[in-house]
Protein backbone atom coordinates (compact mmCIF):
# COMPACT_ATOMS: atom_id res chain seq x y z
CA UNK A 1 0.00 0.00 0.00
CA UNK A 2 0.92 3.31 -0.87
CA UNK A 3 2.11 5.89 1.89
CA UNK A 4 0.77 9.05 1.83
CA UNK A 5 2.93 12.03 3.33
CA UNK A 6 0.28 15.27 2.37
CA UNK A 7 -0.96 16.02 -0.49
CA UNK A 8 -0.73 18.97 -3.50
CA UNK A 9 -2.16 22.23 -2.86
CA UNK A 10 -3.03 22.77 -6.07
CA UNK A 11 -4.22 19.56 -8.06
CA UNK A 12 -5.49 18.12 -4.84
CA UNK A 13 -3.83 14.82 -5.32
CA UNK A 14 -2.21 12.87 -2.22
CA UNK A 15 1.65 12.80 -2.36
CA UNK A 16 4.83 11.18 -0.70
CA UNK A 17 7.43 13.32 0.04
CA UNK A 18 9.55 11.94 -2.41
CA UNK A 19 6.82 13.70 -5.09
CA UNK A 20 7.24 16.86 -3.72
CA UNK A 21 8.41 19.42 -5.89
CA UNK A 22 8.51 22.57 -3.71
CA UNK A 23 7.45 23.55 -0.25
CA UNK A 24 6.11 27.20 0.10
CA UNK A 25 5.73 28.78 3.51
CA UNK A 26 5.68 32.68 3.90
CA UNK A 27 3.94 34.99 6.35
CA UNK A 28 3.62 37.41 3.34
CA UNK A 29 0.24 36.63 1.93
CA UNK A 30 -2.33 39.21 1.35
CA UNK A 31 -5.99 37.69 1.22
CA UNK A 32 -7.36 40.31 -0.74
CA UNK A 33 -11.10 38.72 -0.24
CA UNK A 34 -10.86 39.50 3.48
CA UNK A 35 -7.99 42.16 3.43
CA UNK A 36 -6.11 40.50 5.89
CA UNK A 37 -2.83 39.46 6.08
CA UNK A 38 -1.86 35.66 6.73
CA UNK A 39 0.39 32.94 6.72
CA UNK A 40 1.07 30.12 3.52
CA UNK A 41 2.62 26.75 4.24
CA UNK A 42 1.63 24.21 0.88
CA UNK A 43 3.32 21.55 -0.53
CA UNK A 44 3.63 21.19 -4.64
CA UNK A 45 3.67 17.91 -6.48
CA UNK A 46 6.11 17.66 -9.20
CA UNK A 47 4.30 17.57 -11.54
CA UNK A 48 2.70 21.17 -10.87
CA UNK A 49 5.59 23.22 -9.91
CA UNK A 50 6.69 22.16 -13.34
CA UNK A 51 3.65 23.78 -14.69
CA UNK A 52 4.12 27.10 -12.06
CA UNK A 53 7.75 27.02 -13.53
CA UNK A 54 6.85 26.98 -16.94
CA UNK A 55 3.41 29.33 -17.04
CA UNK A 56 5.72 32.47 -15.21
CA UNK A 57 8.06 32.31 -18.37
CA UNK A 58 8.08 35.24 -19.55
CA UNK A 59 6.27 37.07 -16.95
CA UNK A 60 3.52 39.56 -17.70
CA UNK A 61 4.71 40.48 -20.95
CA UNK A 62 3.91 36.62 -22.39
CA UNK A 63 0.70 36.58 -19.97
CA UNK A 64 -0.80 40.00 -21.75
CA UNK A 65 0.36 38.17 -25.56
CA UNK A 66 -1.57 34.72 -24.42
CA UNK A 67 -4.75 36.66 -22.75
CA UNK A 68 -4.58 38.44 -26.26
CA UNK A 69 -4.56 35.32 -28.48
CA UNK A 70 -7.14 33.91 -26.37
CA UNK A 71 -9.77 36.70 -27.13
CA UNK A 72 -8.75 36.58 -30.32
CA UNK A 73 -9.16 32.71 -30.55
CA UNK A 74 -12.47 33.27 -28.94
CA UNK A 75 -13.32 35.77 -31.36
CA UNK A 76 -12.36 33.30 -34.39
CA UNK A 77 -14.76 30.67 -33.02
CA UNK A 78 -17.76 32.83 -32.78
CA UNK A 79 -17.57 34.10 -36.21
CA UNK A 80 -17.53 30.61 -37.33
CA UNK A 81 -20.41 29.51 -35.02
CA UNK A 82 -22.57 32.19 -36.67
CA UNK A 83 -22.12 31.12 -40.18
Amino acid sequence: MKKYDTYCSICGFAIPFNQVGANIETDMVMDFDDMTHCSLAIHVCKECWTKIQIVTLGGMKKAIAKSKELKRMDRKQEKEMKK
